[in-house]
């Protein structure tokens, strides 16, 4: 099964998150990928403006365990993105390369992770001199 988190930076328009906001996906109904013979997919949509950020990830890294015991779970993975300013997928990926490391042996399952993201978009350059 994959999840997903979508951080946004706040610059885009239409409907927007908070600045800088870390918001769950829903996946409900999805299944293990390989194991059945003839498994139901779940599809969603969303879509990204320039500056936003996407995070796919199964479920190794909500099931991972905080240092109480207690699951991460999606909403400790949304507190922990929401208190870092992760700009771009490489800086997504390495905050949560972090988090895993934080964590130590509380992740026992295998995880997978996919980000994807939009560059922010360009400001108008200052204009060149005539020479």
């Amino acid at each position: 099964m994959l999840r997903s988190i979508s951080q946004a930076d706040g610059s885009g328009r239409g409907r927007r998150r908070a600045a800088r906001a870390a918001a769950s996906s829903s996946t409900t109904g999805g299944q293990l990928i390989g194991l059945l013979p003839d498994p139901q997919f779940v599809q969603a949509t969303t879509r990204l403006a320039p500056g936003d950020a996407l995070l796919l990830y199964t479920d190794g890294l909500i099931e991972a365990r905080t240092a109480d015991g207690s699951m991460l779970g999606e909403e400790g993975l949304v507190r922990h993105l929401s208190t870092h300013s992760a700009r771009g997928a490489d800086s997504l990926l390495a905050t949560v390369h972090k988090l895993f490391t934080d964590l130590g042996t509380g992740v026992s399952d295998d995880t997978a992770l996919l980000a994807l993201s939009v560059p922010p978009r360009r400001t108008q350059l200052p204009a060149q001199e005539n020479w």
